[in-house]
């Protein structure tokens, strides 16, 4: 590893195509809305009134229904029924 490294591996990631940027820029917009569900209870009960418990149930609803997405089994079936290239989208 020389003192360069950085600059290498800088260069690397500047020399990727539009699309992957693209991605990149999804991904993190859709990870940072994962980081609002804690406050979907303070907004159920302090702005529509919901009762505390009505409000957890329904954020532990919404964490249950995600459990499928995680298990590889049910979510991640990568290749589908049309095959893993057709879920690759192309512009």
């Amino acid at each position: 590893m020389g003192s360069n490294w950085g600059w290498v591996l800088a260069a690397r990631w500047r020399a990727l195509p539009a699309e992957v940027w693209i991605l990149v820029v999804a991904r993190t917009v859709n990870h940072l809305g994962a980081f609002t569900l804690p406050f979907l209870t303070v907004v159920l009960v302090n702005d529509f009134r919901t009762p505390v418990a009505t409000a957890g149930l329904i954020v532990a609803l919404f964490g249950a229904a995600t459990i499928p997405s995680a298990v590889p089994s049910i979510g991640h079936n990568e290749g589908g029924v049309s095959g893993p290239s057709a879920m690759i989208i192309k512009w």
